[in-house]
């Protein structure tokens, strides 16, 4: 929750809102182009943002698969390894005859 509430685009939003808010309270005029503007480059920056910190987490999250897999594959090497180390001296062994 704390991240949502520090997020640029939050408050750039709400910043927005309310100068339009304060301005119409004060009965100063804005056109309605200037609005326009103002939303259109709020929307915007809003919607590229957005992008980025998907990219950002796509990113995050296909290194951290990466990884993990990277790790499961020494995992199983280091099996491999143990395995064969027991395996080995059993082989060495003749069966017993009877």
């Amino acid at each position: 929750m704390k991240a949502k509430l520090t997020s640029r685009k939050l408050w750039l939003s709400i910043g927005a809102v309310v100068s339009l808010l304060i301005a119409e309270f004060f009965g100063v005029q804005v056109s309605p182009e200037a609005i326009a503007g103002i939303a259109f480059l709020v929307g915007t920056y809003v919607l590229g943002q957005g992008l980025v910190d998907k990219s950002v987490i796509t990113e995050q999250v296909k290194v951290a698969g990466d990884t993990g897999r990277l790790q499961m594959e020494l995992y199983a090497r280091n099996l491999e390894t143990q395995l064969e180390q027991i395996m080995n001296p059993l082989a060495e062994v003749s069966p017993i005859e009877g």
